[in-house]
């Protein structure tokens, strides 16, 4: 602890600014009560020559019984202030600043209290003495130089006003008495009304009621009545800071919403005009932002309060943690938030295609998770961390709840935790980030990924990058696989197959080659197209059918393709849903002739997309995939696939 930390504490819990009163001597300083002006404390610096430090102690009023129990070692007799209500505190490392902080407090609440006056003595026992009360003028009884008036005095005093302030206990000396006693009074004063106009100054930077003589409350009451019909006189900013107060204690609302609501009237029609301070802005911010987290109200008000880098930097974070769940552009910009400046003008983001932004997205994704330790993620932004979080700290405000234990949970990388009566926030502190090696990782990934597209502006390898360098390459192979992978089952999705129209397919092609043929190819079809009629049709002149074979038997053998077609095809073809003419354009496409492909289209009056079709049913459970296509009027046999169709066809390879 040193002597700065006690400045602050008393500046924001008392409104005690440090006074130094001797220009000669700029290492002595004192701390004065707000009201009575007294000296609190006198703070020392010294620079210690044997040392070689500067030497900070702290002369206190407080209690001398301190010094006579057993008592930490920083605590000693005072050296500049004489008398018995003064001890010395050495500002050290193992100074407890929470028990100087409360003996602070003490100081200032004792300084306060006023004085007991006792009637007792021999001038109050003597028979010629008599007791005489001076009554006070209330607005109930109103009374002027003790004679009664029949109707109120302008002037008078409320009432209510004198019992609030016997509400205060002055015995309460535990931490939180001043919370404490200001939320009785304020409940007691919830629906009071006056109508004396304010007409004061008050010095305390934090007031309370107690803080406040009777007229400066009765103007403050006068205020709040005309605040809460929607009018926003002139007020003291100190003062108007005690309505803040009554709202994060839900004096006066029935729920924290209508709390919120009234907060964020007062900022905007009291903060953000001319009458407020940005001391008080700032203070509001972080009170609705605090205020929002202990009764769970809407994330979007904690966004909303919070500093915007602190949220852009979550953001960001966020996305890193989890970059499977984002979109890719956002991974990029997540990692230009924490890379090099121009990152987000580099190549890859200009790259036209998207797919510089792409694998920069992807290879974060790879190295984000993996391994045991949580992965790069983990690496250069580090565990999340717990530190102590204590809400509304500079305003007065007591917890209803204390027992209560409850978790608030904002985004991934940030949350509040409520254990044991104590706040915890969780969050990932920036002391431990690692940018040096998040940088590696980003430009060595830059550099490779320019390499790959073949993008110009190629970067040079480093020698830090070595340890890097394996590791992007191994999630670029990855994601490489991955993106073959989406490509076959992107394929496979593509094909729909209707085996419901492939006979009304086949019709329509018949119906289409019958159109084109000529009479006389009309008549040589006819046999094998209606062998019914086969007998009646004449041969040619001169011909005959071969001798023990029927007449269809030798129409039939000068068919397209029957020289070349097997007998017994249909019980050696591998592919029954073929017939003998397809069989051979399959068998063609696989030797690579496509002349030979042609003719028998030709000849067979076959359209290349229906046989392409055919074929590609028959081998569809074999392969799982197209194994021809057809430009309109070729038909291709795709490379990928040569082998798995000699396969089907029985393994010749000759075939």
């Amino acid at each position: 602890m040193n002597l700065r930390d006690l400045t602050e504490y008393a500046s924001s819990q008392h409104g005690i600014r440090e006074e130094c009163r001797w220009p000669d001597r700029p290492g002595l300083s004192v701390l004065c009560h707000p009201r009575t002006e007294k000296w609190l404390a006198v703070l020392i610096r010294q620079w210690n020559e044997a040392a070689g430090e500067m030497r900070e102690i702290c002369e206190l009023r407080a209690d001398p019984k301190i010094l006579g129990s057993p008592h930490p070692a920083w605590i000693r007799r005072p050296v500049r202030m004489s008398g018995p209500n003064w001890i010395a505190i050495v500002m050290t490392d193992q100074t407890d600043a929470a028990y100087v902080f409360r003996l602070l407090d003490q100081a200032v609440q004792t300084m306060d209290a006023g004085y007991t006056f006792s009637l007792a003595g021999s001038a109050c026992t003597s028979s010629s003495f008599q007791y005489q009360e001076t009554p006070l003028v209330f607005a109930d009884t109103p009374v002027s130089a003790g004679t009664a008036s029949p109707g109120p005095a302008p002037d008078c005093i409320p009432a209510r006003l004198i019992r609030m302030m016997d509400l205060y206990d002055y015995q309460d000396r535990q931490p939180g008495h001043r919370a404490r006693n200001f939320l009785r009074q304020a409940r007691f004063m919830a629906d009071f009304r006056d109508s004396q106009p304010w007409d004061g100054h008050v010095r305390s930077m934090f007031p309370v009621y107690h803080d406040l003589n009777l007229r400066l409350l009765r103007g403050y009451f006068t205020w709040r009545t005309a605040v809460r019909q929607g009018q926003w006189p002139r007020m003291d900013a100190s003062v108007a800071v005690i309505y803040v107060y009554e709202l994060l204690n839900l004096v006066g609302v029935r729920t924290p919403e209508e709390a919120l609501e009234k907060l964020r009237e007062f900022e905007q029609k009291y903060v953000l005009t001319e009458q407020g301070t940005p001391e008080l802005q700032r203070s509001l911010r972080r009170w609705i932002c605090g205020f929002a987290i202990l009764h769970h109200l809407d994330p979007a008000v904690v966004r909303e309060c919070s500093h915007p880098e602190t949220m852009k930097r979550d953001d960001a974070l966020s996305v890193l943690k989890k970059p499977a769940d984002y979109a890719d552009r956002d991974v990029f910009e997540a990692l230009c938030t924490f890379g090099p400046k121009k990152m987000s003008d580099s190549i890859l983001a200009r790259e036209e295609t998207g797919q510089g932004i792409h694998l920069m997205a992807r290879i974060w994704c790879s190295l984000a998770s993996a391994g045991e330790n949580g992965g790069e993620f983990t690496a250069c932004f580090g565990q999340q961390k717990r530190s102590g979080w204590y809400p509304l700290s500079n305003a007065v405000w007591l917890d209803p709840e204390p027992d209560l234990e409850t978790v608030y949970v904002l985004s991934t990388v940030r949350s509040w935790q409520k254990q044991g009566g104590n706040w915890y926030e969780w969050r990932h502190e920036s002391l431990y980030f690692d940018q040096k090696r998040l940088h590696i990782l980003l430009r060595t990934a830059d550099r490779l990924i320019r390499e790959q597209l073949n993008l110009r502006g190629k970067l040079k390898p480093r020698p830090e990058e070595s340890w890097a360098e394996p590791v992007i390459r191994q999630a670029l192979e990855q994601e490489q696989i991955r993106q073959r992978q989406r490509q076959q089952e992107a394929a496979k999705a593509a094909i729909r197959i209707d085996f419901s129209s492939l006979e009304r397919i086949r019709q329509d092609a018949a119906l289409t080659r019958d159109s084109l043929l000529t009479e006389e190819e009309t008549a040589r079809e006819m046999p094998a197209e209606n062998p019914g009629k086969a007998a009646e049709t004449p041969l040619p002149a001169g011909e005959s059918a071969p001798a023990g074979k029927p007449q269809e038997e030798a129409l039939s053998a000068e068919a397209p393709g029957a020289a070349t077609a097997p007998a017994d095809i249909g019980r050696q073809n591998p592919l029954p849903q073929l017939d003998a003419v397809h069989m051979e354009i399959l068998k063609a496409l696989l030797e690579d002739d496509a002349a030979r492909v042609q003719t028998l289209l030709q000849t067979g009056f076959l359209m290349p997309a229906v046989v392409t079709d055919a074929i590609n049913e028959a081998l569809f459970d074999g392969i799982g995939d197209n194994a021809l296509e057809c430009d309109g009027n070729r038909i291709l046999l795709a490379e990928d696939y040569i082998e798995d169709v000699r396969s089907i066809l029985g393994g010749d390879k000759d075939a």
